[in-house]
């Protein structure tokens, strides 16, 4: 049986698929989560998916000097949270408009879910 790894929003991707995403993940992020970790929590998002598998969206971000956003913080959140500004999820707010892996809460406040 094929290894599979879950994507929220669409389906299932091989797991060596998703090591290739995780190893680029894991540049900027780092390995606090492991990849198995993330895999129960979900797995990626799919707009996440293509962007830790795009090369050349990485590429751009890092030579605009986009990533990190060194100024404006983030921090790790989970999707389910619920906002105390609108009492919504996380997932129901709006991507950064130039960084598509991290969320911008109500009261400004970035995170990655």
């Amino acid at each position: 049986m094929i290894r599979r790894f879950p994507i929220q929003g669409g389906h299932p991707v091989r797991w060596a698929i998703a090591e290739q995403a995780y190893a680029r993940y894991a540049s900027f992020f780092g390995k606090d989560q492991s990849i198995e970790r993330m895999a129960e929590r979900g797995g990626f998002g799919v707009l996440e998916l293509d962007f830790f598998l795009s090369q050349y969206t990485n590429v751009y971000l890092l030579m605009e000097n986009k990533w990190p956003p060194e100024d404006e913080p983030w921090d790790r959140a989970g999707g389910d949270c619920i906002c105390s500004k609108c009492g919504e999820k996380y997932f129901d707010h709006p991507e950064h408009p130039k960084i598509i892996c991290l969320t911008r809460l109500c009261a400004g406040k970035l995170v990655k879910l």
